[in-house]
C-alpha cells in the first residue's frame, strides 16, 4: 500500500491534481508509519499513524479525494491556494475530532457516516465509466468501492475473530491489501474520467 500510493499521489502531483495527489501521499505515509510501528512500537509513529488515518477516514477520502476527482467529472479546479486552505482546514477539524474527547462516542459512526455519503458520488463516477466504455476501469472500480466500502464497515464494529493472533487473516493485512489496491484504482478511474472529458462529442 505504501509504495503504490506513493506512486500513484506522485502521477497525481504530475497531473496537477494536488488534493488527490497530496491526500494520496498522506495515505502512503501513514501505511508507512504503520509498518514502521510494528517493527519499532514507536508511539511517535503510532500517533502520526492514528492521525493521519483519521483525516483520512473524517476528511481526506471522504472529501479532499471527492473534491480532486470532480477535476474530471465536473472541471472543479481550484486555485493552489484553496487546496493548501483545504488541507490546513480539514487537518484542524481532524485535530478536534481525535483531540477534544467532545467526539469520542460518535466517532466510528461518524467515519463511516462520511464514507457513505462520498460513496454516492464515487458510484456516479463508476456508472460513468460503464457508459462511457471503460468497462474494464468501471468493473475494477466497483471491485475497489466493495471492498473498501467491506473493510470500513467492519473496521470499529466486527472485529475477525482471532485478529490478535492470525498472521494472514485478520484486519490490518486485509485493509492494507483492499486499500493499496482500491486507491490505485482511482488513478485509473481519474485518468480515464480525463479521457472522457476530452473525448468529441
Amino acid at each position: 500500500m505504501c509504495v503504490a500510493l506513493y506512486v500513484y499521489g506522485y502521477r497525481f502531483v504530475k497531473l496537477k491534481n494536488y488534493l488527490l495527489g497530496v491526500e494520496w501521499l498522506i495515505l502512503a505515509t501513514s501505511a508507512g508509519n504503520f509498518a514502521f510501528y510494528w517493527v519499532t512500537y514507536s508511539q511517535v509513529s503510532w500517533d502520526i499513524m492514528v492521525f493521519l488515518d483519521a483525516f483520512s477516514r473524517a476528511f481526506g477520502v471522504t472529501l479532499v479525494a471527492v473534491l480532486g476527482m470532480m477535476a474530471a467529472t465536473h472541471k472543479f479546479k481550484p486555485p493552489i491556494s484553496t487546496d493548501a486552505w483545504l488541507f490546513v482546514a480539514t487537518m484542524a477539524a481532524t485535530a478536534i475530532l481525535l483531540y477534544s474527547g467532545l467526539f469520542d462516542p460518535v466517532l466510528p459512526y461518524f467515519y463511516l457516516a462520511a464514507w457513505y455519503l462520498a460513496l454516492i458520488y464515487l458510484v456516479y463516477v463508476t456508472w460513468k465509466l460503464y457508459t462511457a466504455g471503460e468497462t474494464a476501469v468501471a468493473v475494477h472500480m466497483t471491485m475497489a468501492l466493495l471492498s473498501i466500502t467491506i473493510v470500513l464497515t467492519i473496521y470499529d464494529f466486527f472485529p475477525i475473530p482471532g485478529d490478535e493472533t492470525n498472521l494472514v487473516f485478520n484486519f490490518y493485512f486485509i485493509a492494507m491489501l483492499t486499500w493499496g489496491y482500491g486507491f490505485s484504482v482511482f488513478y485509473y478511474a481519474y485518468t480515464a474520467l480525463l479521457r472522457i472529458a476530452d473525448a468529441p462529442d
